[in-house]
């Protein structure tokens, strides 16, 4: 969830600090209300009713319009990306104008069907300007033949006005995207894209690019090497960067050439803490924009085995990067560990957001989960970070920033990280809180602990977060939040929205 002064004033990702929001029956419309009232997202026509959806995103453009983009699970081998769609009104409301299907399981440009199944899965939403951008990875999952899981990353761009949702994607059809990047060389691929354990999550940051105010990158992971159950589970991965641009005037969308970011990234050892588990996505890379041109902020995670007996040493990846005479340079980056042979934790699930602002040094908020497992159980804390970049000195932590407040008895899992122009009295981290010793999540909370959404139906998953300012409203600094939560009548994993 990537999220300007102008150009970049849709991209920062922040939050709410009011306090109580109150769950409401699902509805059509949005009201701008403290605190946070939540709406249940309502799904597209195509699907089974009580369908799960999640690995939300939302963002929100100069325009105040919302869009939230999620996946919805047709069936376990079967899933489909949604955006549901929200124009703003006067007096600070939102028209829900409907949820179309951009990504759907009905095509198959690997022709490889009928023998993988394929999901189109883990969306990201970023706004650009008046725009938005939506991004996610076709998977062929389960193929005997091609065990790695070859994929597909597509994308769309997205007008909302008068009340309808166009949706730019060349010429192709209906719930088919724009090619970035492909595992087919027939398509005009020169190498594979393999995502069997990483998932080949996608994340999406505008670009600040002269020539065109409409221009974005992707950063995704390629899966190289990969674990073999019961003898290794040594992985390598690689980072890749994709540039694409949308012609307002001709409604066109082209993408750039994908170049290589990352060459090798380790993550072994097992994906999850909690013993016989896995996760369903590995390296996560993150990234959030800058003002400088065609440069932006990355995050990732890293994992090694250290140690006799073998320990697991997490690690988050920071970096800042930028276009230089047509080459991605790495201008700075620091790695978070432990640096102690003796104190080993697992590090999962970072997430960065910037709000680049004219007169501020270029500055991150970074927060992830710290998993401490030398108990019976694992204790699981966030770490938040917010990190400068100085062009003579690299990246720099800053010493005085509100810290998470972490506690023995709760576990907070997912953080999201926020940012908003230095005049907005924000939070600067968010996460679901859950009760000690593997219980069930109840809360959505800031830093500054107060309780966004409270409900015994509110699983752990991650709060999507985006900021909008607006210099003429009455209340300039706009929050929108997504959060997902299971239904107590049928079980059902939905996705909530509301407006601050």
């Amino acid at each position: 969830m990537s999220r300007n002064t102008s150009l970049i004033s849709s991209f920062a990702i922040a939050a709410v600090c009011s306090i109580g929001g109150i769950p409401q029956p699902q509805g059509s419309n949005l009201t701008r209300v403290a605190p946070i009232s939540l709406q249940q997202v309502p799904l597209a026509s195509s699907g089974p009713a009580n369908r799960d959806y999640d690995h939300a995103t939302v963002a929100m453009n100069s325009d105040r319009d919302i869009i939230v983009a999620f996946h919805s699970t047709i069936n376990p081998n079967l899933k489909q990306v949604e955006i549901a769609c929200y124009e703003h009104q006067p007096g600070d409301t939102w028209n829900y104008i409907g949820t179309e299907v951009v990504g759907s399981t009905g095509h198959d440009p690997l022709q490889l069907a009928p023998a993988g199944l394929v999901k189109c899965e883990r969306p990201d939403v970023v706004a650009v300007g008046d725009r938005f951008f939506v991004v996610w990875t076709r998977r062929y999952q389960g193929l005997p033949l091609q065990p790695n899981e070859p994929a597909v990353l597509e994308c769309a761009w997205v007008d909302l006005s008068g009340g309808s949702i166009a949706i730019k994607r060349n010429a192709q059809p209906q719930g088919q995207g724009v090619v970035l990047d492909t595992d087919d060389p027939a398509l005009g691929s020169t190498q594979h894209l393999w995502v069997r354990e990483c998932g080949g999550v996608p994340d999406a940051v505008p670009l600040n690019d002269p020539n065109n105010p409409y221009s974005v990158a992707v950063v995704y992971p390629h899966q190289k090497v990969f674990s073999v159950p019961q003898q290794s589970e040594d992985r390598t991965f690689e980072l890749r960067v994709v540039t694409c641009i949308y012609d307002d005037a001709l409604g066109t969308v082209t993408p750039g050439s994908v170049d290589l970011l990352v060459p090798q990234i380790q993550f072994n050892g097992q994906s999850s803490p909690n013993p016989g588990a896995s996760s369903g996505g590995l390296i996560l890379p993150e990234v959030a924009p800058s003002l400088q041109e065609g440069a932006f902020w990355l995050a990732a995670e890293r994992q090694i085995e250290v140690g006799t007996p073998v320990a697991i040493e997490g690690k988050i990846y920071l970096g800042y990067w930028k276009l230089e005479s047509g080459m991605w340079t790495e201008k700075a980056s620091r790695t978070y560990q432990t640096g102690t042979a003796g104190l080993t934790y697992y590090r999962r699930r970072p997430m960065i957001s910037a709000y680049p602002e004219a007169g501020q040094s270029p500055t991150v908020g970074l927060a992830f989960n710290k998993i401490d497992v030398s108990g019976a159980t694992p204790n699981i804390d966030v770490i938040y970070k917010q990190v400068t970049y100085d062009p003579t000195g690299g990246l720099n932590n800053i010493l005085a920033f509100p810290q998470w407040p972490n506690s023995a008895g709760v576990d907070d899992h997912k953080p999201a990280s926020v940012m908003g122009r230095v005049a907005a009295n924000l939070a600067v981290a968010y996460a679901g809180r859950a009760p000690g010793q593997g219980g069930a999540s109840s809360d959505l909370i800031n830093n500054q602990g107060v309780i966004i959404d409270t409900s015994p139906h509110v699983t752990n998953a991650r709060p999507g977060l985006a900021y909008q300012y607006v210099s003429s409203a009455l209340d300039p600094d706009y929050v929108a939040v997504c959060w997902e939560k299971t239904m107590s009548q049928n079980g059902q994993l939905v996705v909530w929205v509301g407006v601050e």
